[in-house]
């Protein structure tokens, strides 16, 4: 989302490339539900492989120059930018483990600073300044702006023996069997690394044993999982009572000190918090055999993230140029089962999230 906003559920109505849900499907037996699902993404799958010209970049004169930010927006609203825009770290999807980083550094002979572990279930390292130059990287996390001072963090060992930092709040200890554990605020063990890997396993499941029958206490059980309990920056600081004035001012200052364009993770992501809190298997399975309570579950996280998303909005939606939102639907050889999504969850929020975002994307900050 830039700053120009636009109306989410307006572009859904201008779209006239991608197949619509079949009317009624819910009446439709099991084998043609799953037929109409296949169909749905059939056609997504086709108009992604082969676009028609509508489909593609709108033509334009291309600047000779665009600054990073002009770069990058042009990119998201379809014209023609200068060149390829270019990220490294300002999403953890587009991030770098801290071991690579290490090595990229000492390849290249450059980055003088301590290696930063910023995300620290994925182990994933916060690229410098010198770094960012010399890809001519065109996109800030506006993240990076906390956590600055140097008694903030706490040098370790990377699982390969070389050097980095963690933040002070991140207290790994290593067991008898050499597997790093973390303890959350309560001292109950929910992440644990064993020797050799590279990044954090989840070991705690909320609702392992059961949907509760109301979600009244959902963010008691989301901080029970580590990706909410040890999150990335900015959100390991938001329950800090000035978090979302300093959210603000770090922006500000961050916008006026570069022409790179500035994004913020807001996560948002549904059907991969229902693995967190249930786990993959008994998730993938309730998508099947619980739809009901699995529906009731994506309720009640939409409320939670469009309560955050609409805190967000307020404080910096006149600042950053883009908002990502995540969510987990693949695995390393394609998508999981889309069938499956798509008949118990993907055509009832293809229905209702454009009414339920519609009372965030035109938002304007209240702040002067």
């Amino acid at each position: 989302m830039g700053n120009d906003g636009g109306d989410f559920s307006s572009g859904l109505k201008k779209s006239n490339h991608l197949p619509l849900p079949p009317v009624g499907y819910s009446s439709l037996s099991k084998e043609e539900n799953f037929s109409s699902a296949k169909k749905i993404m059939d056609g997504v799958v086709d108009k992604l492989l082969n676009p028609t010209n509508s489909d593609c970049i709108i033509k334009q004169n291309i600047p000779e120059k665009m600054n990073s930010r002009e770069r990058i927006l042009s990119a998201i609203n379809h014209r023609q930018p200068d060149r390829v825009p270019v990220d490294l770290g300002a999403t953890p999807s587009s991030g770098i483990s801290a071991i690579a980083y290490n090595n990229l550094k000492k390849h290249l002979g450059i980055g003088k600073e301590p290696t930063k572990v910023y995300d620290v279930v994925q182990q994933l390292a916060e690229p410098e300044w010198d770094i960012l130059n010399h890809f001519e990287n065109d996109v800030l996390d506006i993240g990076r702006t906390f956590t600055t001072n140097k008694e903030d963090w706490y040098d370790i060992m990377l699982q390969d023996g070389s050097k980095a930092q963690y933040p002070k709040w991140f207290r790994p200890y290593q067991d008898e069997k050499g597997v790093w554990c973390v303890p959350n605020k309560h001292g109950k063990i929910i992440a644990k690394m064993p020797p050799g890997s590279t990044f954090y396993d989840q070991t705690t499941f909320p609702y392992i044993d059961g949907y509760p029958d109301t979600f009244k206490d959902l963010p008691q059980a989301m901080d029970k999982v580590m990706w909410s309990a040890f999150p990335a920056s900015p959100w390991d600081h938001a329950s800090e009572n000035t978090f979302w004035d300093d959210l603000r001012t770090n922006c500000l200052k961050l916008r006026n000190e570069t022409d790179k364009a500035l994004i913020i993770g807001v996560g948002c992501n549904l059907f991969e918090w229902g693995t967190f809190l249930r786990r993959m298997d008994y998730f993938l399975m309730d998508m099947v055999m619980e739809p009901v309570k699995v529906e009731a579950l994506l309720d009640a996280l939409m409320e939670h993230h469009l309560s955050t998303l609409e805190k967000i909005c307020h404080a910096v939606g006149d600042i950053v140029d883009m908002v990502k939102f995540g969510d987990d639907l693949g695995m390393n050889n394609g998508l999981m089962d889309w069938a499956i999504f798509y008949i118990t969850i993907g055509l009832k929020f293809m229905k209702n999230m454009p009414k339920k975002w519609n009372r965030i994307i035109n938002i304007k900050t209240s702040k002067p």
